[in-house]
């Protein structure tokens, strides 16, 4: 035997221990029996022998009285420390001449070690203290054990089982053995007791009950033989266990060799009646598929079984590269195979499943353990499909009650434990089965596109979410995914068989996508000769204004046609001059963007018609709508402003032209966050209008749209929803289910949510989203915005997953529309990392306020703009979250010198700003800087929330002041002062509380745990349970107060 090698024996990360008590069995009737002398000579011996041995097997004594406690690495080394004393005991009995026993335990539990000092040592302490449950156990398994006797509880030993051959002495003579559930004083629930011990030596036999223990009858339980390393297998003559691979549901799988022959096998054994249909059903379906497929070498082979007798078992074929995760794993990991391989693997995986399907057999638990690797005669891995033990049967399959071939005996073995709903591995299962509805093959399709998806990214580990498809850069491959794991089963690809086809053929069809991509270029290419036709129209449609405006007046005066012919050819000459800009045969092969033609057509067109304002106004205009169409609306102000402000002789006061100018200029100033001005401009628009065409025109209902979005901007929903409903009313009339109806919906769902009014909100937007899609080209960015405003209907009412749903809808309009640099998409991505947020998904979080905020840099610059502010805040909060306070900072102070520059958001903000610092600051180090910084913001927005009793905003601001200093002063261990600002704030904040909004049901659940009102936060945990939501410090309150989060579900959001 080769002795362990020694390891150090305190307890492992996890606190858990391994523990060996031993003692003499009766050692009271030995001192009668042979007198104190003799007596005390036998027990020093056995004293010596035990200290040697435990020493051989690095164990360190922890007690000694009666009997030993002894510490050890794990159960291997205790274990044959065990077995070696009992092997001397019976030496020293034999020397001696008397009956000699020893009994011991051997468990592995959770203790806390303690390390004593030299001084405490010296004073009579132990050196080394264990103390804990696992203690106690420990001894009442050794006492529960007769002479001879080594009992093990079953972490302890199932561990064991995993040694080497060469770990224990005479390995053909140990003996396995399983006595069933004992049930232990000062336990609560009954362990697994089982013994290990030498044939002639140990009693191998249930131990008797004791005072203190006692037997536990379970019909299920198989008790009797258990495998081990070295044992010929009961009833398989020359079929010898090597080694433990692993155990399941099914129970446990061991590797043996022929003694003979030296061939290899798996033997799969089950200890659990209940637990046997899982076999009986795995070979049964075996059976039927070779049956009816033949022989493949894509499914794992089943060699022989013995289900009539224990030990019960089946025998299959041996793969020593192991299954799918471990060769990877040997292998260096997933990316140290070629993607090409690991592709190739999940093909083979679908073929063995289309297979199966073919014949109504459902797999339902494919995943990487399922899937065994095999070297071919070509030297490469392949793959073998493995483990039917919770397959079933497809409600169409002929088998399924008794038609067809159907082997003798099959019929019956399938109705064992016959429902489709049976559970497979969480990761991999589809969200019909994760919901107890019945699985089809549609189930095992969503399985192999999470395994695919998993081969792809090179990450076993990795499971899907939303988003995933960031991490998958092959078009291709993307497709196949998301084929295979479509929230509805009815819309996943259907064949497996073809989807192994598909991949397979990745090369072909990479080639043909790249043919495709050369096609679109060269069309790309031939059309950006005309690229200039897109702008020509927006400025032509103008220049017809313009030339309109000429036209009556030479009607008028005759006189002036020759004037207005040279205004038209002014304006001909300039856009032939900017659209040969944008024409590479005018350009030596520089091909400007339209932008960049717009660009240079901006910047001269002012000084080139400085005395013709006729030419000079329309284009100004033209420009800067293109400008604003771009989202750059800084560039688009200047230039439209310019506009508005010539006079009458160009642009008529009162004209159509003029109301239609202002309220391209109203648009940029909303966008910009200048509203006062934007409301200014918006009811100027209105009174022209109603003056020229009437209160239910056309014309006054947009300029009703506009000052209602206007009003929006600021929060300011009463006279927004008014203007809104007003223009909803006309437009109903005059211009039913058009596009300005439906903006017209949207914005005033945007006042009802404001409003709290949230089922009017969706009512409405459902209305808008219906007329869009009635006419879609065109509308395809005013859908998305309806998707985002749906989403933040579903985020006030908690549900999260259903608002990213929605968002991750918007994301794909953006970017299917090479929107991807657009600030209406960057206010989408903020709201996806918003929800991600809410839902505890930081990283996720973080990623994407970082991707909208570069969008807003490269818009904006070093210009204050409410998102851009909004959206540094988002981030630094993101990071402050996810505990990385020194990357905070910089994000934070700089959106408070934005919104030191928004005058109408700063005395909110920038106390708001200072609190997240002071937070940010706590968590960098500079402790008392940033509690003083976070009580500054506290004081601050309390006083102005004091000055404004009636107003929401103000009391939320100081309400998330105040958590902010809580979170801080928790963080920097000042309880107490965390305690007092919950306190304050849960007071004074009661009238917001009331609101039901999600975000206020967060406020006081973390205002009533800071303040140990753990029972009345109790229903609001629920609710926000129920909806997902997760943040660092919600977590570490309920941590303190003993609340323990609900368990994310990603696989159940997967849509």
């Amino acid at each position: 035997m080769q002795a362990p090698a020694k390891h150090p024996t305190d307890a492992a990360p996890d606190g858990r221990v391994t523990l060996l008590c031993v003692d003499l069995v009766d050692s009271t009737a030995l001192i009668q029996a042979l007198g104190d002398g003799r007596a005390g000579v036998v027990l020093a011996r056995f004293a010596d022998a035990a200290r040697e041995t435990f020493l051989a097997y690095g164990g360190r004594e922890i007690d000694h009285t009666d009997g030993f406690l002894v510490l050890f690495a794990g159960p291997v080394a205790a274990l044959a420390t065990a077995l070696d004393l009992h092997a001397r005991i019976a030496g020293l009995a034999r020397d001696h001449g008397i009956r000699l026993g020893a009994r011991a335990g051997i468990h592995c539990g959770e203790a806390i070690t303690r390390e004593n000092t030299p001084d405490a040592i010296a004073l009579g302490a132990k050196p080394l203290e264990v103390e804990g449950l696992a203690k106690a156990i420990c001894a009442r398994v050794c006492n529960l054990a007769g002479a001879g006797q080594t009992l093990l509880t079953h972490d302890a030993f199932e561990e064991a089982q995993y040694a080497r051959r060469d770990a224990f002495s005479e390995p053909a003579r140990l003996r396995w053995l399983s006595h069933g559930l004992y049930t232990l004083k000062g336990v609560d629930d009954a362990l697994l007791i089982h013994e290990v011990g030498h044939e002639g030596r140990a009693p191998l036999a249930p131990p008797q009950e004791v005072e203190k223990a006692r037997h536990l009858r379970d019909d299920n339980l198989l008790t009797g033989w258990r495998a081990g390393a070295g044992q010929e297998i009961p009833g398989r003559a020359g079929w010898v266990l090597e080694r433990k691979l692993g155990e399941g549901g099914f129970g446990d799988a061991w590797l043996a060799r022929h003694a003979a022959s030296g061939e290899e096998r798996v033997f799969k054994f089950c200890f659990q009646l209940g637990r046997l249909r899982s076999l009986q059903r795995e070979v049964t379906l075996f059976r039927l598929l070779r049956g009816a497929l033949g022989e493949r070498d894509d499914i794992a082979r089943i060699i022989d079984w013995r289900l009539d007798e224990e030990p019960y078992c089946i025998e299959s074929e041996y793969y020593p590269a192991g299954d799918f995760a471990s060769w990877a794993a040997a292998s260096g990991g997933l990316d140290a195979i070629s993607p090409d391989t690991r592709i190739g693997l999940v093909a083979e995986v679908a073929d063995a499943l289309a297979a199966a399907h073919a014949v109504g057999v459902l797999h339902k638990d494919v995943k990487p353990g399922n899937v065994l690797i095999a070297r071919g005669a070509d030297g490469k891995p392949h793959a073998r499909l493995a483990d039917f033990g919770i397959a079933t049967l497809s409600a169409g399959s002929r088998y399924r009650h008794g038609r067809g071939i159907v082997p003798t005996g099959m019929t019956a073995a399938l109705a064992l434990g016959e429902s489709s709903r049976s559970l497979g591995t969480r990761m991999y299962m589809a969200p019909e089965q994760i919901e107890g509805r019945e699985a089809t093959t549609y189930a095992d399709a969503y399985a192999v596109g999470v395994l695919l998806y998993q081969v792809v990214c090179a990450d076993f580990g990795k499971s899907l979410a939303p988003g995933w498809e960031r991490d998958v850069t092959d078009p291709l491959l993307r497709e196949d995914i998301a084929g295979l794991i479509a929230r509805d089963p009815s819309a996943r690809i259907g064949s497996l068989e073809q989807l192994a086809a598909r991949l397979r053929a990745l090369p072909q069809r990479r080639a043909q996508r790249a043919e495709e991509d050369r096609r679109r270029a060269r069309e790309l290419r031939r059309r950006r000769r005309r690229r200039w036709l897109v702008p020509a129209l927006a400025l032509l449609s103008v220049l017809v204004v313009g030339l309109a405006w000429g036209i009556r007046r030479v009607s008028l005066e005759a006189q002036r046609a020759n004037r207005e012919a040279a205004t038209a050819r002014a304006v001909t000459g300039f856009l032939v001059d900017l659209f040969k800009q944008a024409d590479p045969e005018h350009t030596r092969g520089e091909r400007l963007t339209v932008r960049e033609a717009i660009d240079h057509g901006a910047a001269n067109v002012q000084e080139r018609f400085a005395t013709q304002p006729e030419v000079q106004v329309p284009l100004l205009s033209a420009i800067g709508q293109v400008y604003l169409a771009l989202g750059l609306f800084d560039q688009a102000q200047p230039l439209l402003q310019r506009a508005l402000a010539a006079d009458d002789t160009v642009l008529p006061r009162g004209s159509d032209e003029r109301a239609e100018l202002r309220l391209a200029l109203q648009d940029t100033e909303d966008a910009l966050g200048h509203y006062p001005r934007a409301l200014e401009l918006g009811h100027e628009a209105l009174r022209e209008a109603q003056a020229l065409h009437g209160d239910d025109s056309l014309a006054a209902a947009r300029a009703r749209i506009a000052i209602g979005n206007s009003y929006n901007g600021e929060h300011d929903a009463e006279p927004a929803a008014h203007h809104l409903e007003e223009a909803v009313a006309t437009l109903a009339e005059i211009a039913p289910r058009g596009d300005d109806h439906a903006e017209a919906l949207w914005k005033l769902a945007v006042s009802y949510i404001y409003l709290g009014r949230e089922d009017d909100a969706m009512r409405v937007l459902e209305e808008s989203l219906g007329m869009l899609r009635e006419h879609p080209e065109g509308n395809q960015t005013s859908i998305a915005a309806v998707y985002e405003t749906m989403a933040g209907v579903e985020r006030n009412r908690g549900n999260f997953r259903a608002a990213l749903t929605r968002l991750r809808a918007a994301e794909k309009i953006y970017l299917d529309l090479g929107l991807g640099e657009h600030t209406s998409y960057a206010s989408d991505l903020f709201s996806i990392a918003n929800a991600q947020s809410l839902l505890g998904e930081f990283e996720g979080a973080r990623r994407d306020f970082a991707a909208s905020l570069a969008i807003y840099r490269k818009a904006f610059g070093d210009q204050p703009y409410p998102s851009y502010a909004l959206n540094l805040k988002a981030l630094g909060g993101t990071l402050n979250n996810l505990g990385r306070h020194a990357e905070a900072l910089p994000l934070l102070r700089e959106a408070a010198a934005q919104y030191a520059r928004l005058p109408k958001l700063a005395a909110a903000n920038v106390p708001r700003m200072q609190g997240m610092i002071g937070l940010a600051e706590v968590g960098s180090g500079d402790v008392e800087r940033g509690l003083a910084d976070a009580r500054a913001a506290v004081e601050a927005l309390a006083a102005v929330a004091a000055a404004a009793p009636g107003d929401e905003d103000a009391a939320a601001n100081y309400v998330e002041a105040a958590l902010t200093a809580a979170d801080a002063e928790q963080l920097a261990g000042r309880a107490d002062a965390a305690r007092r600002t919950c306190g304050d704030a849960l007071a004074r904040a009661q009238p917001l509380l009331q609101r039901p909004l999600i975000y206020n049901r967060v406020r006081e659940a973390k205002l009533l745990l800071c303040v140990d009102r753990t029972a009345d936060a109790m229903p609001l945990l629920q609710q926000l349970d129920a909806s997902g939501y997760h943040d660092r410090f919600l977590d570490r309150l309920r941590q303190a107060a003993g609340v323990a989060p609900a368990a994310t579900d990603v696989a159940a959001a997967v849509d």
